[in-house]
């Protein structure tokens, strides 16, 4: 009899471990390879055919994973494995999700509005005209519960936001005391703060209106649930191309990299896992962001690799590639 019972001890100790390997979440994440995904039909402009030539990258991500997937994702050298930043940690699903939305609608319009530029460099009647008043917030301490992702910041420390300062204002912002002008519902209110030790910054994305532009556009993928800047780049030289009717033939044109109001191309979390998923999509040519190189140089690649600083740099790489 007291040899049964240990043997159900001993069994009931290693049913308990067992759900918790397969079933309790850690505060472990994993960045794994993913896909490509061809970016033509995010951005649609009146009277042009999108090219079919360009694609984005898209990672696998999962938070919180389990031990036993950890110790199953840790074998393959391709998976990123690692504990969740206390950035990640502070997110609620809600908010991540608001948050890929806010900088997606930034991409788009960043993206827009540099290709609409270079390519009236090269045909006048292109053209596009855009305002800046307030700012979107992005980030804020999760504690706040007064303050929404996605508030639209019309001062800061009094300041009024506008096109030509707004980098000054959000600089302004990473200070120990701020002051925030709010739009929320068509009403104004002010709202002080004052970080704490180990506060990160509040994050803003200035808040982009486009006036006017010759072609016009419409953002049919603002209705998907897909967010995130880092398909920028690409979204920028699938417009500029697509405005000028360049031609590629059958060439596989991916890459990644946010694109910004000045046109410089900032760098992407994942790079690593982006390269071997353009690897196993064989694609013929891949942009990517500078800053990301280092992260990247080691690994074998089956294409032609650019890595970019700027969205100037993409257009003079890929005007040498065109077919007549």
């Amino acid at each position: 009899m007291k040899k049964s019972k240990n043997i159900l001890i001993t069994l009931s100790f290693a049913i308990f471990y067992l759900a918790i390997a397969l079933f309790i979440p850690t505060n472990f994440e994993v960045v794994m390879p993913g896909v490509i995904t061809p970016v033509e039909n995010d951005i649609v402009i009146e009277g042009v055919e999108n090219s079919s030539n360009f694609y984005t990258t898209a990672v696998l991500y999962a938070p919180r994973i389990t031990p036993i997937m950890r110790i199953i994702l840790e074998l393959d050298g391709r998976n990123d494995v690692g504990e969740m930043a206390k950035y990640s940690k502070s997110i609620s699903n809600v908010d991540d999700y608001k948050m890929g939305q806010i900088s997606k609608k930034y991409s788009y319009e960043t993206s827009l509005i540099n290709a609409y530029e270079e390519a009236c460099k090269v045909d006048n009647s292109i053209s596009i005209e855009y305002n800046i008043n307030s700012l979107v917030l992005y980030y804020r301490p999760s504690r706040l519960r007064q303050l929404k992702v996605g508030d639209i910041i019309t001062k800061v420390n009094g300041t009024s936001v506008t096109k030509a300062n707004y980098e000054e204002v959000i600089a302004d912002a990473k200070q120990k005391e701020v002051s925030l002008t709010i739009k929320r519902n068509n009403e104004e209110f002010q709202y002080d703060h004052t970080y704490e030790p180990g506060d990160y910054y509040f994050i803003f994305y200035p808040n982009i209106e486009i006036t006017s532009s010759n072609p016009k556009f419409t953002l049919p993928g603002l209705d998907n649930t897909t967010g995130g800047p880092s398909g920028g780049l690409m979204q920028s030289l699938n417009i500029y191309v697509s405005l000028l009717k360049l031609n590629f033939g059958d060439l596989k044109i991916a890459g990644t990299g946010t694109i910004n109001l000045d046109g410089s191309v900032g760098p992407i979390g994942g790079a690593v896992q982006k390269i071997h998923t353009a690897n196993r999509a064989r694609v013929d040519i891949y942009f990517i962001a500078l800053e990301n190189h280092a992260e990247v140089i080691s690994i074998n690649k089956n294409f032609e690799y650019y890595p970019v600083k700027n969205f100037a740099e993409a257009v003079e790489i890929l005007r040498q590639k065109t077919i007549d």
